[in-house]
């Protein structure tokens, strides 16, 4: 059973396992105070951030990505975090940008890492209407896509935020080698505003998720869009490794996660 799997869902497993980090936790929800894990400020009150203070990970399927990434990123790349939340993945040693539109969260992962952006990559430049979820206690289901949170939760505020397409941002800054996706069913948005970045070919490290509450809305749009760029779809296994998939179904991500389906797959 790995750290995950012991603390999730679970108040008194968090204390059995880890008893100061509880304590500490508990404290600090106390006292409306922020929680710290490797250095990196996180919030008390969001799952998300609670779950990497005890476990040290996002989730067992970020385990998988977290694995591929110490493989294969050198410090000559330039990765794009897009939705990056807390700044997880900035712990890289290459250099990373970040994008993060919740505002809450945001103010979060500015402390975290150097080259932080409160904007959502989206298909056009200007302003956006964005689902904010971090009343619920889960800031990671914040989305441009309203079904999003209206699958899990009743609480959540509809704010504008300023979005850019990524080749927008992209004219100004290092091209990216590395490109990491996980928007809550926007990643189609990000990629169609990435038409010209995709033709470097730089390597996408993609979320795709398949929830039947999200109605007509279809997660894998977005693989599709990168098929017919010439993109191969690869699955993680375990140990960080990439298996050739040639073309990835709904089924597939069924098969992992049950009925909320998900999982990341990179495409290069």
């Amino acid at each position: 059973m790995n750290t995950y799997t012991k603390i999730k869902h679970s108040r008194l497993k968090r204390f059995i396992y880890f008893p100061t980090k509880y304590i500490g936790h508990n404290w600090a929800r106390l006292l409306n105070k922020d929680i710290k894990w490797n250095g990196m400020v996180l919030s008390a009150r969001d799952k998300n951030a609670i779950t990497l203070y005890y476990s040290g990970q996002l989730s067992e399927i970020e385990e998988k990505l977290t694995k591929y990434f110490l493989k294969n990123l050198k410090p000559k790349d330039v990765l794009y975090d897009v939705g990056a939340s807390y700044g997880f993945y900035s712990q890289f040693k290459c250099e990373i940008h970040t994008f993060e539109p919740n505002p809450t969260t945001f103010s979060y992962l500015k402390q975290n890492t150097s080259i932080a952006n409160p904007i959502a990559l989206s298909n056009k430049n200007g302003l956006c209407k964005f689902y904010d979820t971090t009343k619920s206690g889960h800031s990671g289901g914040s989305s441009l896509i309203k079904k999003v949170p209206e699958s899990f939760t009743k609480s959540f505020t509809e704010i504008e935020v300023k979005c850019m397409t990524l080749d927008r941002y992209a004219e100004n800054h290092n091209k990216p080698t590395y490109i990491k996706i996980d928007v809550e069913g926007a990643e189609d948005l990000v990629l169609e505003g990435a038409t010209e970045t995709l033709k470097r070919r730089p390597i996408i490290a993609l979320e795709v998720a398949i929830n039947p509450d999200y109605g007509e809305f279809n997660p894998l749009k977005a693989a599709r869009i990168l098929y017919k760029a010439g993109y191969k779809s690869y699955k993680i296994d375990e140990n960080g490794d990439l298996h050739l998939v040639e073309k990835i179904t709904a089924q597939d991500v069924e098969n992992i996660r049950g009925r909320y389906g998900y999982d990341n797959f990179v495409f290069k």
